[in-house]
Order: C-alpha cells, then sequence, then structure tokens
C-alpha cells in the first residue's frame, strides 16, 4: 500500500509540474489575436444616377492598317427639337476600330456648359437601332451657328455587321443632312433611349457625319 500511494504521489506530482510548465509556457508566449478589421462604411443613394458616359462594348481592338471613313455629305439642314436622339445606320465589313467621330452642327438655340451634344452607338434590331453599346461623354455647344465637334471614343473594336450612329442634344439644333431619301434612320425622344424605342418615326434624310474606323 505504501508502494502504491507513493507512485500515486508521484505520477500525480509530475503531472502537476507538467502542466504548470505548460502554463508558464503559455504565459511567457501568449497568442496574440490580429487586429480587427475596419469597417468600411457604406452609403446607399436615393437619388438616380446622372448618365454622364460609358458604356464600352468589351471586343479586344483589332490591329489597325486600313481606315475607312463612313461620312454623310452635308447638304441641306434639319431641325431636331431638344432631348431627341437621330439614329443613323452603317455597315463595318469586317471588325474595326473606332478611332475619331465628327458632328458639324449648322446651329442651335444656345451655348453653354449645360448645352450639351453627344454621340452613340446602337446595335442593329434587323434595321432598326437595338441597344446603347456606347455613349460619348457631353461636349458644350460653343456657337450658335456653324460649329464642328470630334470625338474619340476609348481603344474599342466591333465585329462585321451593322450598327447605328447616334447623335443626342440638350437644345434644339440643326444638324446638316444628306438629301439622298433613306430609311435607314430614326429619331426618338429621349437621351439614348435604351433600347431604341419601337415605331420612331424617319426624318427621310441621314445626318451629317464623319466617322473614322480602321481594320487589319
Amino acid at each position: 500500500m505504501k508502494k502504491k500511494a507513493l507512485l500515486t504521489v508521484l505520477f500525480t506530482s509530475t503531472a502537476l509540474l507538467m502542466a504548470l510548465q505548460s502554463c508558464n509556457t503559455n504565459n511567457h508566449n501568449p497568442t496574440v489575436p490580429g487586429p480587427l478589421p475596419t469597417a468600411t462604411p457604406t452609403s446607399t443613394c436615393s437619388g438616380t444616377p446622372t448618365n454622364t458616359a460609358t458604356t464600352t462594348p468589351t471586343t479586344t481592338p483589332v490591329t489597325c492598317n486600313t481606315h475607312v471613313v463612313f461620312s454623310e455629305a452635308a447638304s441641306a439642314t434639319a431641325t431636331v427639337n431638344a432631348n431627341y436622339t437621330y439614329a443613323d445606320q452603317f455597315t463595318l465589313s469586317q471588325a474595326s476600330n473606332f478611332n475619331a467621330v465628327t458632328v458639324v452642327i449648322a446651329g442651335a438655340s444656345a451655348t453653354g456648359t449645360g448645352d450639351n451634344l453627344k454621340i452613340a452607338l446602337y446595335s442593329d434590331a434587323s434595321n432598326y437601332p437595338g441597344s446603347v453599346l456606347f455613349t460619348s461623354g457631353p461636349q458644350a455647344l460653343t456657337s450658335t451657328g456653324p460649329a464642328t465637334y470630334i470625338y474619340n471614343p476609348p481603344n474599342f473594336s466591333l465585329p462585321a455587321g451593322n450598327y447605328w450612329l447616334a447623335v443626342h442634344c440638350s437644345v434644339q439644333y440643326e444638324p446638316y443632312q444628306n438629301t439622298g431619301a433613306t430609311t435607314l434612320n430614326y429619331l426618338a425622344g429621349g437621351n439614348f433611349p435604351d433600347p431604341f424605342p419601337a415605331g420612331a418615326s424617319s426624318p427621310g434624310a441621314r445626318w451629317s457625319y464623319g466617322l473614322d474606323t480602321c481594320h487589319p
């Protein structure tokens, strides 16, 4: 009995010593919790966002070797009311980049930072404008008389096919037109409505512009 009691005491003492050593080790090397992540405040905007620029096609730009300029000669003028979108169809024979779009207007009812002219590209829906592919930032009208505005879209390309180039102005203005009658143009109310509304009227003549593209 004495031997058993002695062994029990030795065993218990050893276990207690190990436990104390373990406790001391942990106290010398405490585990430090990492810093708490800083909360990022969020806010909810209840207002309507302003469409300031751009939706860009994601197609990778192609090698640019051959330039093709689509243009409509300026031979007449027409009056377009404020906040109307005027769209005209064009065709890419192969995948092409966009370099510059030139718009010349004959006149405008006002000038200033709030009197803006913009362009957009639409997809084609069976020879009718479809959905918006790209919208430019606005340019302030600098003159109520003839004036030229040049847009340089970001570097992107579109596959071969039919598309629509559109123009919008926040005030009444007079775009130049080509006198050659065609149904491949439409006029609709609104700032680049997306999709283009069904049943839009055709002014019977394309608006004048220059569209510089390039392809391999």
